[in-house]
């Protein structure tokens, strides 16, 4: 799906990472930093959604 421009459906699991998802959504930063205000101690987050929700910017 990447050769068509294809994005990742949230409820499927993928490979895409963290930092491809912020140029393939034009507004993950933005919910980002909603999902963190509404879900600060990562009560709804997996191991999966915690890898590409939860990021570390020195790992840049």
């Amino acid at each position: 799906m990447q050769k068509y421009g294809g994005r990742p459906h949230w409820g499927k699991m993928h490979k895409r990472e963290h930092p491809e998802l912020l140029s393939l959504y034009p507004k993950f930063a933005d919910f980002l930093i909603v999902r963190q205000e509404l879900d600060p101690d990562g009560m709804f987050l997996n191991e999966y959604l915690r890898e590409l929700f939860v990021w570390d910017k020195a790992e840049e």
